[in-house]
């Protein structure tokens, strides 16, 4: 212990609050010194630990309770004299560092508090220097202010300092200036506070502080290097992570050559793992398996934690939940759950109310499988027949099985290889489904006829160019289907009749580069969304037997800034719902008369959708509305008479009331100028001096917009302090079609400079501080995470990397991977094009893992991840830690029996959300295994 290193004393205690501060010393004076009515003179005391007690029991106890009240109030005063909270244990923890040679500072934003009689009172002077007179009293903003005059008048070097506080903002104080920080847990603040706010280590009583000082021996000791991670100060011992092995092995494009000896851990037979992971080479899966091991034993900490977060969560569910009906014909159907359930049950019930029958339980059919993904259902237009596809393995290839309503039994069809789309034919006999290719892409649309074996099936169209994924998709009105066939470049549409389905498809538009439509089936007439000659979309009609461009009438017109993100369509009325920077609006079209009316919502920021509706002459559009702190309402709105109908309301959260948070839409600026929206939640009673930690989440991809829904699962964070926020990145449509083209090909890097500049902005605005963000981010999000580790890791305590698009040049200049050629379109062809190899080597986060210090980082695989594929997370994690310098963890978990999503079940999921948040905790309050690691 060196005597150079001062401690910073806090003992203030907080006696602002007349109700919860001084009271508490006043009681405890009345039985310490067995007086009703002790002097003035005499109120110097040593309390205990409860500060919390009522002034009404404090006269309770006085003899005179008037006297004791004006004793009180002449207390209550700034010429008063205070009540100096110095708890029991203390002074000798501050007699056996002084008797080390350690320099003792006394530091309080309030320094009237401290009058010299208190100090003389107990005979504390030869543990304090006097820093500051009560002529700073009123000209110190906040701790922090005062710690640096400290530091300036005593030519003090903060790496000789440590501070011992028990607030929220002494810790934060403390570290904005590199303090290392003990917290009391004696005090005032509790544990969860302390470590929230970043707490070095922690004490349980001041016995334990000499102890505790001891870590900190010296200037220069980094943020969480030597942290103590629980009050007792045990010391955890760490396993090694895994290294993987290095095997000699080079990549080769443009005239370069790089080294990529990772790339083993792609198994050379990974199309048959995607379809039986006990296919994975066993080199590869002790590797996997392995990292999970290790993730497993550093998150070991958090294991109470995570039941914890668990517990509460499901709290919040709606054990039996269900959908409100929707009508059909003469029955009604709808999906539900079972108490304890884990998957939807499919129902109906006759339109009118009569008794339920179950057509597909979620539950029966998973039980005794490993993984099971209900992933769509579509009954027959004669309500006999309900059609279903399932996944079993989380790669995304799906069978389709049908159930015979009335005898209630299966029927032997099968049809495999399939994706989720299902369209049953007017005669209600067949239906048509999308077959996807030995590389997992969509390639055809097949029509199948039940009682056929699915070798008999006919092509209805096929699409022979890679770089485009097809689907098939019902229209309201029932007599036609609409093949779709999309890209990142455009979009093209094909008419198929439903009483003639292996007819030809009927061409809307040919395809070209750059423009996108969606068709609806008005009868006569095909209503359109589309980008031709209109940047954010408009809506057109065109006749059906002409339905060409050249046809095309305004019925929507464009307008720039207002982005028509999605539309439906009734017999009477088109209701369009567009965005104009991240706020969405429902728009009500009369089609007979033209006339247009909006829905209105309160709110800064929240989250429109579109529920299903399965008629088509009817002027009930239903849709759902939440904001990050109002849980979802879905309503049944009337097109024509403007009454809007609840007919459902999320349940509301135990003890949850919205008035408790607050929700804003905030802008950040970006490196270029460009304001950048930010939805952000909060607790009401947060302060706003950069104290609390924040998750920041984004994904900035494909044109997806990040909505501004609520979440219950959130709550469990921002109730233990930290700020939520969601990043706008471009590469979204959140502000519109320009929004999405400024974050893809050339552009893409403005994604990763816009998410570091809101967090620069939420920093400069006191949300949160530098090393308090834990950044979140799924596939191409998890891209976005990648980036942001390597160009800005000072910023984050903690990165979430969810299935992340790590090795991207590696994956877009393979075009043998089912989704490559496809992604050309958003990411460039780094093969053909040197411009765009340059744009992607520059950003893709394996190839620009750099010597330097990173944040801890969990990173998310699924084995049978058919969009990103295990080994790009594996790759990526074995790099960053043969390279990094310092920092981490990095950790590694593979779901050894999923995909993409993860966990289907939705109480399975709790438990991954649990772990995420469980990380995020203690990246910033040091609750794990490797705080204590140098």
């Amino acid at each position: 212990m060196t005597h150079r290193s001062v401690l910073m004393v806090d003992l203030d205690g907080t006696l602002t609050d007349p109700a919860e501060g001084i009271v508490g010393c006043f009681r405890y004076a009345l039985e310490r010194l067995g007086r009703s009515a002790p002097p003035a003179a005499d109120l110097t005391w040593i309390i205990g630990p409860s500060l919390r007690r009522s002034f009404a029991d404090v006269l309770d106890g006085a003899a005179d309770p008037e006297k004791a009240l004006a004793i009180y109030r002449s207390c209550y005063s700034k010429e008063g004299l205070f009540a100096a909270v110095v708890y029991d244990g203390v002074p000798e923890a501050l007699a056996a560092l002084k008797g080390a040679g350690v320099r003792l500072i006394l530091c309080t934003a309030k320094p009237h508090v401290y009058a010299a009689r208190i100090l003389q009172h107990f005979d504390l002077e030869r543990y304090f220097e006097a820093a500051y007179g009560a002529e700073l009293d009123g000209r110190l903003e906040d701790k922090g202010e005062l710690i640096a005059h400290i530091l300036g008048e005593r030519r003090l070097d903060a790496g000789d300092c440590v501070m011992w506080g028990d607030r929220r903002h002494d810790v934060i104080a403390a570290r904005r200036h590199g303090i290392p920080t003990i917290g009391a847990l004696w005090g005032y603040g509790g544990e969860q506070e302390l470590r929230l706010a970043g707490a070095d280590a922690l004490c349980a009583q001041p016995s334990e502080v000499p102890e505790a000082f001891q870590l900190f021996p010296r200037a220069g000791v980094s943020g969480r290097s030597r942290r103590m991670t629980d009050a007792a100060s045990k010391h955890v011992e760490l396993p090694e992570p895994p290294r993987a092995e290095i095997r000699p092995s080079t990549r080769s494009a443009h005239g370069l050559t790089w080294d990529d000896g990772y790339a083993w851990i792609r198994a050379a037979n990974w199309r048959d793992v995607l379809r039986d992971p006990s296919q994975l080479p066993g080199d590869i899966r002790a590797l996997l398996e392995a990292e999970n091991a290790y993730a497993a034993a550093m998150l070991a900490p958090t294991a109470d934690l995570q039941k914890e977060l668990v517990r509460e969560m499901r709290a919040r569910l709606k054990e039996d939940d269900s959908e409100p009906l929707q009508a059909d014909g003469p029955y009604a159907y709808y999906s539900r759950y079972r108490p304890s359930g884990q998957h939807r049950i499919y129902c109906r019930q006759p339109r009118e109310g009569g008794d339920e029958i179950v057509l597909i339980d979620g539950d029966a059919r998973a039980k005794g499988l490993a993984f099971f993904h209900l992933a769509s259902a579509a009954h027959s237009f004669d309500h006999t027949k309900f059609a279903w596809s399932a996944d079993d393995l989380g790669s995304e290839i799906l069978t389709i099985r049908v159930r015979d309503i009335g005898r209630g039994q299966d029927l032997a069809d099968r049809v495999a290889n399939a994706t989720d789309d299902i369209v049953w034919t007017r005669d209600s006999k067949a239906f048509l489904y999308v077959e996807q290719d030995e590389d997992h892409r969509p390639f055809r649309v097949m029509l199948h006829r039940l009682g056929t074996p699915q070798g008999d099936d006919v092509e209805v169209f096929a699409e022979p160019d890679p770089a485009w994924f097809i689907g098939v998709e019902a229209t309201r009105l029932r007599c036609s289907a609409l093949i779709v066939v999309h890209g990142h470049d455009g979009s093209e549409t094909r008419v198929v009749d439903l009483d003639a389905p292996t007819g030809a498809p009927t061409l809307v538009a040919p395809r070209r580069s750059g423009l996108f439509y969606d068709v609806m089936d008005h009868g006569d007439c095909f209503y359109i969304r589309t980008n031709a000659n209109a940047r954010d979309f408009r809506i057109v009609v065109a006749p059906r037997e002409a339905p060409g461009e050249e046809n095309w009438r305004d019925v929507v017109p464009h307008r720039d800034g207002r982005f028509i993100a999605d539309a439906t369509l009734f017999r009477h009325h088109l209701v369009v719902l567009t965005r104009e920077d991240s706020r969405p609006r429902l728009e009500v079209h009369d089609l007979k008369t033209g006339a247009a009316h909006d829905i209105a919502f309160e709110g800064e920021t929240y989250a429109l959708d579109f529920e299903t509706v399965y008629e088509f002459d009817t002027t009930l559009l239903r849709f759902s509305y939440s904001s990050m702190n109002r849980p979802a309402e879905t309503y049944d709105y009337d097109c024509a008479t403007r009454v809007r109908t609840l007919v459902k309301q999320q349940m509301t959260p135990p003890g949850f009331d919205p008035a408790a948070y607050v929700v804003r839409l905030l802008f950040a600026r970006a490196d270029d100028g460009e304001r950048v929206p930010v939805s952000l939640l909060m607790r009401r009673d947060s302060g706003l001096d950069g104290s609390a930690p924040l998750l920041l989440t984004g994904y900035g991809a494909y044109g997806y917009s990040f909505e501004a829904s609520f979440a219950t699962n959130r709550l469990s964070l921002v109730d233990r302090g930290f700020v939520y926020a969601i990043a706008h990145v471009r590469g979204g449509t959140d502000k519109g079609w320009g929004w999405y083209e400024d974050g893809k090909l050339a552009k893409k890097p403005n994604t990763f400079t816009d998410f570091i500049a809101v967090a620069r902005h939420l920093i400069g605005e006191g949300y949160t501080s530098k090393g308090r963000i834990v950044a979140h981010g799924g596939s191409a999000g998890g891209l976005l995470m990648g980036a942001i580790a390597n160009t800005a890791p000072d910023l984050f305590a903690g990165i979430i990397a969810d299935v992340p698009f790590v090795d991207a040049l590696s994956t877009i200049l393979d075009e043998t991977l089912p989704l490559t050629p496809p992604e050309w379109l958003e990411w460039g062809d780094p093969i053909r094009d040197r411009t765009a190899f340059d744009v992607i080597r520059s950003y893709s986060p394996n190839d620009n893992v750099r010597a330097q210090a990173y944040p801890a980082i969990l990173a998310l695989a699924g084995l049978t991840d058919p969009r990103v594929t295990y080994w790009e997370p594996a790759k990526w994690v074995a790099r960053l830690r043969a390279t990094m310098t310092g920092g981490g963890p990095i950790l590694l978990v593979t779901a050894m029996e999923a995909g993409h999503g993860g966990q289907p079940g939705r109480f399975a999921r709790l438990e991954e959300v649990a772990r995420n948040f469980a990380f995020a905790i203690a990246c910033v309050s040091g609750g794990l295994a490797w705080s204590k690691a140098s």
